[in-house]
């Protein structure tokens, strides 16, 4: 009851603290954001480190990826194995199917 007869004396002290804590609420928003991107960055290079860990491992127990053993020939029937990592030219692959002409 009191307090409601002095609170004009306080509205200006309240009014700069909630400024300084909006700021200080910004701050900590951004410093929080910077750390999750720092920690994301770090995550990404982890997980190359151990992709290439783990191609190593794969590229030990069965040799590089679509490489044959020296001499072997490709099975019959099966289409030879492009040299390269990019598929042939061309969209879609198959062609499209034909369309009717009503």
């Amino acid at each position: 009851m009191f307090i409601e007869y002095i609170d004009f004396i306080f509205v200006p002290f309240r009014t700069v603290w909630n400024k300084w804590m909006k700021v200080r609420n910004v701050k900590g928003n951004f410093g929080a954001e910077m750390a999750r991107v720092k920690s994301l960055g770090n995550q990404g290079k982890q997980k190359f480190k151990e992709g290439q860990k783990n191609l190593a491992a794969y590229q030990q127990k069965f040799g590089p990826q679509g490489a044959l053993p020296p001499g072997q020939q490709p099975q019959p029937g099966q289409p030879p194995q492009a040299q390269g990592g990019y598929p042939p030219q061309g969209y879609p692959p198959q062609g499209y199917p034909p369309q009717q002409q009503p």
